[in-house]
């Protein structure tokens, strides 16, 4: 193989000729050991022999090449864009500890690296051989490749060979887990680990768990993330892993589902994407939040979905998110024109407002409607909503079990045909395990559902918190009564679908009508509100239909009963 000519070394470099050091480890712990030092100083010591000066060192701190990683997000992808676009000059050298450092990836991935680089006229050295590869020595020595090759092909095996030991270590610790076993101690920010080893136990952390607790309590409240965000920064409460608070901290917290005792393990696929590992083990993590909170935070953020808009600290529109126009469909706009005697606020059509085609320029009072909305609720007989024996989706769930069962009851008579090589049972039974899994996938979104409707308050608990909201909400302080009326517009969340509002009257549609048992049918549109006009023209209409009436019995005379 083409050594450096120590003899060469020592003369002179041609002008302009410099060198680049690559440096790079894939755990950050390797930070502690010798690695760095060892690779920096092999470059130094090959700059003094050859009198070639290092004009730049490239680190890509703990970052993999087994799938090549480095070459497409790395530091090294910005040295290759450099030397294809020609700021990096030809006849420039590339110091490399040893051919893996660049790419440990399968050898004709491998290859294409080393070909697209010396294609442009870089040479590569192997300090750890000092052996250079360049076009010239490529071309006199060809045999150079085949010793690039069988390293490329024993970096791949490497690191093929590590990759599964450790996927298999991780896995048997994983089923161990099981069994009380902790598998790390990275932990939710919430939890801290205690002990060594075997004696390792997972604790709660008091203040953090308070913390998260009133993430939880402030969703069910119906508290924005925005809200929440601004509340946990205004307090000056720390955060788990950064500076300050932000979404997308706030989101996995309300997500994650490590606040109910679960740990689902993950893998890293080639592309980097994590995906989960087998099924979750209930219990790993000490439970934070109960079930049922963390349903109904979730449903309280999916109903607020589609109603962001600016809130003031002090006025809170209760209805925000649920008023429609329903000439049009567009969402009605909350107008606040200061506070009486003098101003009011007030609902219109947002599109009538912008003046983009719909004609319903009614304008309502909030106030008033606020109150009809609150007051409409006692009027309403729930009891046939309560029962959740009526519900359609348990009745699905049941005749999906049920299907599951006949496919599985079927399953031993089919095998037995399929061993007989039966092309008709062969076929048979792939479509009923495929059947079965689409089965599996319904039951648990149905599951879910269910879970989902037994978690929120029923329709008649719903008009007892509001009322008992209501009568806090009169003697509130002004900061007291935003956070009631918050409570009270995510209340009202739960049990109405929207408010349609026409240019003569005001309707709500109950949520419940929708969802439980009413598919057959429209849901039906309770009117809280008419105008002036309207009601008038009812009266009239009432008093004709008396007068019609009146006549039609003078007409008909004293009504005479038969002698028994």
């Amino acid at each position: 193989m083409p050594k450096a000519d120590p003899k060469k070394a020592q003369q002179p470099a041609p002008n302009g000729v410099f060198a680049v050091s690559y440096l790079r480890f894939s755990t950050p712990e390797q930070v502690k050991g010798d690695t760095v030092r060892r690779q920096l100083q092999m470059a130094d010591d090959w700059s003094r022999r050859n009198n070639i000066p290092i004009n730049k060192t490239i680190r890509d701190a703990g970052v993999s090449a087994f799938r090549g990683k480095n070459a497409l997000e790395g530091k090294l992808s910005v040295f290759l864009n450099l030397v294809s676009s020609g700021r990096i000059p030809r006849g420039t050298y590339l110091l490399v500890e040893s051919l893996d450092r660049l790419s440990r990836d399968a050898a004709y991935k491998a290859f294409n690296l080393m070909f697209q680089i010396i294609s442009a006229g870089i040479r590569i050295v192997a300090l750890n051989d000092d052996i250079e590869y360049s076009e010239e020595i490529l071309e006199k020595n060809p045999g150079a490749l085949f010793l690039w090759l069988g390293t490329a092909i024993r970096a791949n095996q490497e690191s093929a060979e590590k990759s599964r030991r450790v996927r298999e270590a991780w896995m048997a610790k994983r089923d161990k887990a099981h069994d009380g076993v902790i598998l790390t101690a990275r932990l939710p920010g919430w939890l801290k680990a205690t002990g060594i080893g075997k004696n390792r136990t997972i604790e709660p952390v008091p203040e953090r768990v308070a913390v998260v607790q009133m993430i939880f309590r402030m969703a069910i409240d119906g508290y924005g993330q925005r809200r929440i965000v601004q509340h946990l920064n205004d307090n000056k409460i720390p955060p788990f892993r950064s500076r300050k608070w932000g979404r997308s901290n706030l989101i996995r917290v309300l997500t994650s589902r490590a606040v109910l005792g679960e740990f689902q393990s993950h893998a890293t696929d080639r592309d980097g994407n994590r995906t989960p590992q087998g099924d979750p083990i209930p219990d790993y993590f000490p439970r934070v939040i109960s079930d049922s909170d963390f349903t109904l935070a979730a449903a309280a953020t999916f109903s607020r979905r589609g109603t962001a808009g600016r809130r003031g600290r002090r006025m809170i529109n209760l209805l925000q998110g649920m008023v429609y126009c329903a000439s049009c469909g567009h969402r009605m706009s909350h107008i606040n024109k200061g506070t009486p005697p003098k101003g009011a606020r007030y609902y219109m059509c947002s599109s009538f407002e912008r003046r983009a085609g719909c004609e319903n320029s009614a304008r309502w009072r909030a106030d008033a409607i606020e109150d009809a909305v609150l007051d409409r609720g006692y009027k309403v007989d729930w009891s046939d909503f309560d029962a959740s024996a009526g519900s359609s989706a348990a009745v699905v769930l049941e005749m999906k079990r049920a299907e599951i069962g006949k496919i599985e009851a079927g399953f031993e008579g089919l095998l037995e045909a399929v061993k007989l090589k039966l092309p008709s049972a062969i076929a048979a039974l792939a479509s009923d395990e495929q059947r079965k899994r689409a089965l599996v996938e319904e039951i648990a979104a149905l599951e879910a559902e269910l879970a989902k409707q037994n978690s929120v308050p029923t329709p008649d608990k719903h008009e007892a918190i509001i009322a008992e909201l209501r009568g806090r909400l009169k003697d509130a302080a002004p900061e007291t009564a935003a956070d009631l009326r918050t409570k009270i517009s995510q209340t009202l969340k739960w049990s109405i679908e929207r408010i349609r509002f026409w240019g003569h009257e005001v309707a709500v549609i109950y949520r419940i009508e929708v969802q439980r048992g009413f598919r057959k049918h429209p849901p039906t549109h309770h009117v809280i509100m008419r105008s002036a006009k309207e009601n008038e023209r009812y009266a009239r209409e009432r008093e004709e239909a008396e007068e019609v009436f009146a006549a039609e019995q003078a007409a008909l005379g004293p009504v005479r009963l038969p002698f028994r």
